[in-house]
């Protein structure tokens, strides 16, 4: 039945051409109609017509054909119609294939050119045909590309043969001319833009090379021969810049001693010396731990009248001749302040205890204790005197604590029993520990290191850290743990899910903290809702693929499915397993998508606590050095989750390392923007990078990696794409569960559901509730960020073609340190739209 179909189907299509011929009168002699042959044939493509004819026609018997005489390759099922001399008819099938022609590609293996803006150069070749397109592209960028020419197959033609060529694209042009951009400070005369090195003969006409105002002046530079024909044009970009303005400069280092006020933990932590940056210390006041104040009934208004005059200060410069260094601390200042005057206007009824401050399932403020513990550095006696009389605070602090519950609770937003539970386990770990806990040898340990500090000092402050530990530190997780436990049943289970229990007022709160977290004013909450569902379909999609081809390996390659496993169980794919050399792997991969810094500081690993590993949802975390040090750097990373997997724990390194959160600051710290732009971080601009490192990490790995046969390397290159795939999923999955649980209430069940429907394990819809409940929009940051990074590179690529550059591109997406969204989006189109007219592809 096949058969029959497709030869019907074959004759309808061929249009029903008929050749005839009859046969002679010294024809075979015939007995039986298989004495007839109509043999198949073969023959290459020559632009010629071919056919096939029978053999054996006897005298008086005619033939007509179907589907014969053909040019063009194929497969053509021939039709010989044969009538007898009694007038029967018969037929007769056979196969003619016409194959594709060979193509025969040259071209020198080595080539050098100049590449001329707006025409861009291409690798020279010669190909045996017109009929083909060969895989060339034109480069613009100066370089050395390894190209693999050939032409691909078409309806004519075979794939050629490929030639490898290595393609070196000078910088300039074969006139020698130069036009290069240039930036120069406004100082009210005209500058402007002239070529140089001119050859003899040559002329030049100039557009838009002259200003005197601050600005971006796209020039052109046309090139004329002798006999007046424009040979080229050369783009550059002529950049006047505003002196910095120093009642500007003065405002922002005014506005940064109050950013951070006296908050000495602060201070110690982002400077080595808080004099040089204009902080004079009133040494009445002492170092304590963040302690709660209870809000007053004015609160919110006297925060609110506050902020409008902080924007009142801070438009004072609106019109001011700022530069554009200067243009981006005020942005970063505006929107820190625009976001305070939406949460504290009275009109949007946002009440402040709606937050959950202080406590939390991961141990709250009381956990971050010996993380600023760790980072505080004893430089000078004070340092030492800081850290006790925090310690000394603490019991101080955590009291204030259980007076915040009571009054959360009174306004209607009481802890759950969950919450409350996860955080007394924490404090009562701590405790339980006594005088085993790690604190007392850590800082003994750094006060030996101190120094200018003699024997007797050394031990008379580890003393006072002692007794700080035993009569505050201590006593405050137990005083805590058990003023915690009268809150436990308050909570009622229709407002144990927290924002989302409060009805319209909770939604709005939610939208105002997830705008204000990826730094969108036009944020259209449909429109982000469907961009999350759409991302999602688009990445299950892949990785529905990238399964597929796991599966059939078990059968097809038994030996890359059992290695894919054992990389899947955290084995590790590069073969390095101290993290300290992990370090010096990624710093190589860093080369690939940004600059070398400035400086190469030291970096070492040190691993959290286990009593506060264990209740982190943190696999690492990097704590910004001081703005006035290039000396040392540290990745804090969690020991208990971390100890299995090798590749996580790489991965995780690059996130927080290099080129990931450690690198983005440091090449901030090297910007000419002030310190308050370096401090203030977007956290979805830094976790956007964070996540997209760690997306470039599994591509690079997929090509570096420890592979020792054919079938580890298929099991490498499997393993990278899947957990690039899955991570991206699996972030995107926890934002999509996170805006649907408090934009449209979703219950753990509709959680399950959705995990299962998208691939992942249900059973974790409970934990994952509970996790998001209490962090709302938080993981936005992660998996809308990842995402949105991932998209910005796919648009700069597919604009830019061959221009595109990875570390220039990215370099232009650190530019303004961690910034919001908002301002990443035009940073982008600036970008693309400078590129584009520098090498002429508008």
């Amino acid at each position: 039945m096949k058969i029959k179909n497709l030869l019907c189907s074959l004759t309808i299509l061929s249009g029903l051409m008929y050749v005839t011929s009859c046969g002679t009168d010294d024809g075979p002699k015939i007995t039986t109609l298989e004495d007839i042959v109509l043999e198949e044939k073969t023959v290459a493509y020559d632009g010629q017509e071919h056919s096939i004819e029978v053999n054996g026609l006897p005298k008086g018997w005619t033939v007509t054909y179907s589907n014969n005489n053909k040019v063009n390759p194929g497969q053509y099922y021939v039709e010989a119609k044969i009538t007898d001399k009694d007038g029967n008819n018969y037929s007769k099938f056979a196969l003619l294939t016409i194959e594709k022609a060979p193509s025969v590609l040259q071209a020198d293996a080595h080539q050098e050119a100049y590449a001329v803006p707006g025409v861009g150069v291409s690798p020279t070749f010669t190909l045996d045909n017109t009929s083909q397109k060969v895989n060339v592209e034109k480069y613009y960028r100066p370089g050395t590309y390894v190209i693999d020419l050939f032409a691909p197959t078409n309806t004519i033609y075979k794939e050629s043969n490929h030639v490898q060529v290595t393609f070196v694209v000078k910088e300039g042009n074969e006139l020698g001319i130069t036009f290069n951009s240039k930036e120069v400070e406004a100082n009210g005369e005209e500058h402007e833009l002239l070529a140089e090195n001119i050859p003899q003969g040559y002329s030049v006409k100039y557009t838009n090379n002259k200003g005197t105002k601050q600005g971006k002046y796209n020039a052109s530079c046309d090139v004329y021969d002798s006999s007046n024909k424009k040979v080229m044009t050369l783009n550059a970009i002529l950049t006047i810049d505003n002196p910095k303005y120093q009642p500007f400069e003065e405002y922002l280092d005014q506005f940064f001693v109050e950013y951070l006020g006296n908050d000495y933990i602060s201070w110690n932590i982002l400077t080595v010396d808080p004099a040089n940056f204009g902080f004079v210390r009133d040494h009445t006041d002492i170092a304590t731990w963040y302690t709660y104040e209870s809000y007053g009934d004015n609160a919110l208004e006297e925060s609110y009248n506050g902020m409008l005059e902080s924007k009142s200060y801070l438009t004072e410069y609106e019109n001011a001749p700022l530069s554009y260094e200067q243009r981006i601390s005020y942005v970063v200042i505006e929107e820190l302040i625009d976001s305070y005057l939406e949460e504290y206007n009275p009109e949007n009824n946002f009440d402040p205890y709606m937050n959950s401050i202080y406590i939390d399932q991961f141990g709250g403020y009381a956990a971050e204790v010996t993380t600023y513990m760790e980072a505080y550095e004893l430089r000078t006696k004070q340092d030492i005197e800081d850290v006790i009389t925090i310690l000394d605070s603490i019991k101080d602090s955590f009291a204030s604590y259980i007076t915040y519950a009571e009054d959360k609770a009174n306004a209607g937003y009481p802890y759950s029993d969950y919450t409350l539970d996860a955080m007394i386990t924490y404090l009562e770990d701590v405790a339980d520990d006594g005088a085993d806990y790690y604190l007392y040898d850590y800082l003994y340990t750094k006060i030996d290191g101190c120094s200018y500090l003699t024997e007797t000092e050394i031990e008379g402050y580890k003393q006072r850290v002692k007794s700080a530990i035993d009569n505050s530190f201590m006593p405050g997780h137990t005083l805590l743990a058990e003023g915690l436990e009268q809150f436990k049943g308050r909570c009622p289970e229709d407002k144990e899910h927290y924002w989302a229990s409060y009805g319209e007022q909770g939604k709005e709160f939610y939208i105002h903290s997830l705008k204000d977290l990826l730094g969108m004013k036009e944020f259209n909450v449909e429109e982000y809702e469907q961009y999350l569902q759409d991302s999602v379909s688009k990445y299950q999609k892949q990785i529905n693929r990238i399964i597929g081809k796991i599966r059939s390996l078990a059968s097809n390659n038994p030996e890359a499915y059992d290695k894919f496993n054992t990389y899947l169980n955290g084995a590790s794919i590069v073969g390095i397993l101290d993290p300290n050399l992990m370090i010096d792997y990624l710093k190589e991969f860093a080369t690939t998508i940004v600059p070398e810094l400035d400086v190469t500081p030291e970096i070492t690993v040190k691993y959290m606590d286990p009593s506060v590993a264990s209740v982190s949802n943190a696999l690492a975390y990097y704590m910004k050095s001081p703005l006035d040090s290039e000396d040392s750097e540290h990745i804090t990373l969690n020991g208990e989750k971390l100890n299995s997997d090798n590749n996580e724990a790489l991965s995780t390194m690059a996130h927080e390392g290099y080129p990931g959160h450690l690198y983005a600051y440091l090449y901030s710290k090297q910007l000419d923007i002030s310190n308050v732009a370096k401090i203030m971080t977007s956290t979805a601009h830094a976790e956007g990078w964070a996540t997209y490192v760690e997306y470039k990490l599994w591509e690079y790995m997929k090509t570096h990696n420890n592979a020792l046969n054919d079938a580890d390397l298929v099991a490498i290159e499997l393993m990278c794409d899947y957990m690039q795939c899955n991570n991206i999923l699996a972030y995107l999955a926890y934002a999509n569960i996170d805006f649907n649980i408090f934009v449209n209430h979703w219950t753990v069940n509709d959680c399950a559901k959705f995990l299962d429907r998208i691939g992942f394990n249900a059973e974790a819809a409970e934990d994952i509730y509970l996790l998001l409940i209490e962090s709302p929009a938080s993981y936005h940051a992660y998996g809308y960020g990842r995402s949105y990074f991932v998209d910005l590179h796919e648009r700069a690529q597919k604009e830019l073609g061959t221009v595109y550059d990875e570390l220039s591109f990215n370099s232009a997406l650190l530019s303004h340190g961690w910034c919001s969204y908002d301002e990443l989006n035009k940073i982008v189109d600036e970008y693309i739209a400078e590129q584009k007219f520098l090498y002429g592809l508008d």
